[in-house]
């Protein structure tokens, strides 16, 4: 009977490490993906940044105390 209860826990032991494996990987996969999520954000924002218009020469190089 001791053996059959050796087997039982063996068995539950492995069905746990391979949930938390499963676990594991899933939240890996998770992180590397809303890590490439925010670099993709980082990437197009500063792409809109660098695409905006600038100003003029001179603009804004003297604050106007009426505005």
């Amino acid at each position: 009977m001791g053996w059959r209860k050796t087997m039982t826990d063996l068995a539950s032991l492995a069905v746990a490490m391979t949930t938390s494996q499963t676990r594991t990987e899933a939240s890996l996969a998770f992180l590397r993906q809303n890590a490439d999520f925010q670099r993709q954000s980082v990437l197009a924002l500063v792409e809109t940044a660098a695409a905006a218009p600038q100003a003029p020469e001179g603009m804004g190089k003297i604050v106007d105390q009426y505005a």
